[in-house]
Parts: C-alpha cells; sequence; structure tokens
C-alpha cells in the first residue's frame, strides 16, 4: 500500500519542524551577592568593601546583560600617595571549592574606545570607496546609453547631436552624497558604545591623596555559578571583595 503526501502534509511537517527548532532558552538571570559581614546598602544595591594601604575598593554588582557582568565601583585614595586605578587590572578570581581556579579581567575601556574609532575610520573609508565605486559605474552606464543613442541615430541615418538624459547625468554626485552620511542606526549604536566606555565605565586615572574615582566594571559575561573573588592589586598586595553568583 502506498502513501500519498499532498503538499498540505509538506507544509505542516515544515512548519512543525520550524516551531521545535525556533524554540529558545532564556539566557540566565544573574546574580552577584556579597558575601562578607560588612555590608552597605545604597538604592538595593549591596556594596561590599576591602582595604590595603590606605586604598579603599567599593563594589556592588550593576547588572549582567547578553554581553557583560557589570560592576559598581568606586576608589578611595586614603594614602599619602598617588595610586593608579587601572580598570585592565581589576579581576575575578573563581574560588568556588573543588573547582580550578580561572580569572576573569575586566575589559579595559581605552582598548574599547580605541578598536571603536578604528572601526569608525574604516567604515567611513569603505562607505566613500563603495560610493565612488557606484558613482564610477553609474557613469560608465551613462555614457553606455549616450553612445548606444548616438550609435542608433547615426544608423538611421539622423545626424544630429543627441544630448545625454540629464537625470543619468547628476546621478553619480547625488550617490556619493546620499553615502556621506552613515545610517541612523549604526550611528545610534556606535553612540551608545562611545558614550558607555568613555562616560559610564571607570577610566584609567591618577588619584592623588583624599580623591575618589567611580564607575562601572564590565566584565565578558560568566555564566557558571559560584564563588568568585574580586582583586585589585596595591603595591605586593591584593584588595580581595568576595561574591556568590547565582543563575536563576
Amino acid at each position: 500500500m502506498k502513501t500519498h503526501f499532498t503538499n498540505s502534509h509538506v507544509i505542516l511537517g515544515l512548519l512543525l519542524i520550524l516551531i521545535v527548532t525556533s524554540c529558545a532558552t532564556p539566557q540566565a538571570v544573574i546574580r552577584m551577592n556579597p558575601t562578607s559581614d560588612d555590608v552597605r546598602w545604597n538604592y538595593g544595591q549591596a556594596f561590599s568593601s576591602d582595604t590595603v594601604n590606605g586604598i579603599i575598593v567599593e563594589a556592588a554588582f550593576y547588572k549582567a546583560d547578553k554581553q557583560y557582568n557589570i560592576m559598581d565601583v568606586s576608589v578611595i585614595n586614603g594614602s599619602n600617595m598617588d595610586y593608579l586605578v587601572d580598570p585592565s587590572q581589576f579581576f575575578f578570581e573563581d574560588v568556588t571549592t573543588g573547582t580550578d581556579s580561572q580569572t576573569i579581567k575586566a575589559i579595559d575601556p581605552e582598548y574599547m574606545l580605541l578598536r571603536l574609532d578604528k572601526k569608525i575610520a574604516q567604515d567611513e573609508a569603505d562607505s566613500k570607496n563603495a560610493a565612488v565605486g557606484l558613482a564610477v559605474a553609474t557613469g560608465v552606464l551613462a555614457t553606455a546609453a549616450v553612445v548606444t543613442a548616438v550609435a542608433t541615430a547615426d544608423d538611421d541615418n539622423h545626424h544630429h547631436y543627441r544630448s545625454p538624459d540629464p537625470d543619468l547625468i547628476i546621478s553619480a554626485p547625488l550617490v556619493i552624497d546620499a553615502t556621506d552620511n552613515a545610517p541612523r542606526e549604526y550611528a545610534s549604536e556606535t553612540d551608545r558604545q562611545i558614550n558607555m566606555w568613555a562616560n559610564s565605565s571607570i577610566r584609567k586615572t591618577t588619584l592623588t591623596p583624599g580623591y575618589k574615582v567611580e564607575g562601572k566594571l564590565y566584565f565578558h559575561r560568566f555564566e557558571k555559578p559560584g564563588k568568585y573573588m574580586l582583586k585589585v592589586p596595591v603595591d605586593n598586595e591584593y584588595i580581595e571583595i568576595p561574591f556568590i553568583q547565582l543563575n536563576l
């Protein structure tokens, strides 16, 4: 006995495959809670601190998005010497019992801003090159249209000059002008990233005695729940602030 498949059966099968494969698992909701006894609450954030040689660091979990684990951090120089605050020197160490120790370094805002500047410059160059190429191609088409028109006129024994279509001639500079401005969506996303790294994040700063700097630290999102120690070098020692990560 033969089984006959109709178009409706095929379509139904494809829809079922699409539904099954499109079911996405949501990302875990991450929380990082300080585990020390000395916790100060501020607008729902639990800040914990440690000090070494007069350098005080306070840190609290801000949020985890699709890319980053983000911390709010402040550094106070209570010593009698300058102290260099360098975000690239902050790191989390996995101190979960029974696991291999690994470190997750904070992302350097200066490096990210340099990358963005290079990308903007390259994208602008690519855009202008594409515009010139399109303009040249448009000019070739316009010239070809003129030549074809003149040749056709000669074949028909109409001995007069035919000017090219003005719409074709002016199209080339219009193409160049149109590509001078970056797409609005790209520009806004680039501006958002520049603002994030330049203004929201804690920046490399020489901190004089009695002064404070604060901002956000960005770490590449780490999914594994467990115990983590935020560490900051001070001279030959480390400031250490313990956290536990919960995946909810």
